[in-house]
């Protein structure tokens, strides 16, 4: 029988230097990572310019949002609507007038708008990029064993005494850059249930896509 003990060797020296990692991080790194961990309701307006690179061209768009554990959300950009409750999701566009209901466990699950700011922070180590004594900006450390990652690069801009995140821009892997500015945000605090439900405009057409 092979000798086990390689094997828990590896597996705790990985560990230990995933831990290293993270220790080396930016103090305001572990107050970024409690604060949009998922566990409490975030608020927030926000402007979402995304620049093509291979059309060279740039659609900007703003909205609100409103996200709360659970995968719970309502984002509305303009007379479009997104709404879950963590079991079903809605899409309206008053353009089209079309409701769309799906069952949430049918979703891409890091697509939600709930993982809009965790996303990037999980399987992400970062650096300190630049500072000043209102905020921080940070970039995330590149990763050669993640070469198929969507996503090339990460930066943020972060309040430095409360851990807000100001600004984020992604770079994904055909160098289109997605740069969100956030406002006014607020972060804990209840949420009406009825915030992440959502009924039909009288004349919409329904499309019911659950099974």
């Amino acid at each position: 029988m092979a000798n086990p003990r390689p094997i828990s060797t590896l597996a705790m020296t990985l560990a230990l230097l995933c831990a290293c990692a993270h220790a080396q991080e930016p103090a305001i790194m572990k107050t970024v990572r409690a604060s949009y961990g998922g566990d409490k309701a975030i608020a927030c307006d926000f402007d979402l310019s995304i620049y093509r690179h291979a059309r060279e061209s740039r659609e900007s768009v703003s909205g609100h949002a409103t996200m709360a554990p659970g995968n719970k959300y309502r984002v509305e950009i303009g007379k479009s609507v997104w709404v879950s409750n963590g079991a079903t999701y809605w899409q309206y566009s008053a353009g089209s007038g079309q409701v769309i209901i799906k069952n949430l466990r049918d979703m891409d699950d890091a697509q939600q708008p709930s993982h809009l700011v965790t996303k990037y922070l999980q399987k992400r180590l970062y650096r300190v990029k630049s500072e000043a004594p209102s905020e921080i900006c940070v970039e995330s450390v590149a990763d050669p064993t993640e070469r198929r990652a969507p996503v090339k690069s990460v930066t943020l801009t972060v309040e430095a005494a409360t851990g807000v995140v100001k600004t984020l821009v992604a770079i994904d892997k055909s160098d289109d850059t997605s740069t969100y500015t956030f406002r006014n945000t607020k972060l804990g605090g209840p949420v009406p249930a009825s915030m992440f439900t959502f009924e039909a405009p009288k004349g919409a057409q329904v499309l019911d896509m659950r099974e």
